[in-house]
């Protein structure tokens, strides 16, 4: 698949980043002083309440 962007870096870590990595969430849990396990359960809980 040539046109793939999903290798293409980390979100929040990479100017032009595509992917959401664990390093995507702990560059965001830095952001707020959490840890990443934190950040991650913060998202889903986001995710969760959004009844997508």
């Amino acid at each position: 698949m040539p046109d793939e962007d999903h290798g293409k870096g980390h979100v929040g870590v990479d100017p032009d980043g595509k992917a959401i990595t664990s390093k995507t969430f702990k560059a965001v849990g830095e952001a707020f002083n959490q840890s990443e396990l934190v950040s991650k359960e913060n998202t889903y809980k986001l995710i969760e309440d959004a009844d997508l």
